[in-house]
């Protein structure tokens, strides 16, 4: 695995007062997992004041020290490797991850009202 880029994304449907980071690697699998993306309403950050930004960050930090980290996987140096578990492993962590970013949102109620539909 090599990292081939690093960027910012300049994407203009990210409604979010911050732009994420990309990292492009080069990584050979024979089977990555592709999931499409479903457009839903989100919550306009926009619209939230400092104590619904630090509510969500807590309950997302704690969602996120429940993810098990694929170190085995992430870890591996084989630039060919293509053990299923691997890719599983990756596949789970990644999803484990918008998971819990989603869910931190949903659930938090003193996010109420600051929900906007997506374009």
């Amino acid at each position: 695995m090599a990292v081939d880029c690093v960027c910012s994304l300049h994407d203009t449907d990210n409604m979010s007062d911050h732009e994420p980071a990309v990292l492009h690697l080069s990584v050979m699998f024979d089977v990555i997992q592709y999931v499409e993306r479903i457009c839903n309403a989100h919550i306009s950050w926009t619209k939230a004041n400092n104590d619904d930004r630090t509510k969500y960050r807590h309950l997302l930090s704690q969602l996120l020290d429940l993810i098990e980290v694929p170190t085995g996987a992430l870890l591996c140096t084989d630039g060919s490797c293509c053990d299923s578990n691997h890719i599983k492993a990756v596949n789970k962590y990644a999803t484990d991850i918008s998971n819990a970013c989603s869910h931190a949102a949903d659930s938090d109620a003193h996010l109420d009202g600051l929900s906007t539909s997506s374009l």
